[in-house]
């Protein structure tokens, strides 16, 4: 079977629309982590 059916295609872009809404919420996650840790560096500071 070379050619893919139509169902298959839509569960690898489904998989690939969940991969990159994870990559994003962990992006997010380290993001927040590091404004938080800047922000404990900034009260500690002042």
């Amino acid at each position: 079977m070379a050619t893919r059916r139509p169902e298959a295609a839509r569960q690898s872009g489904r998989w690939a629309a969940a991969l990159r809404m994870e990559l994003f919420a962990v992006a997010a996650a380290a993001a927040s982590l590091f404004l938080l840790l800047v922000f404990l560096i900034f009260i500690s500071v002042y």
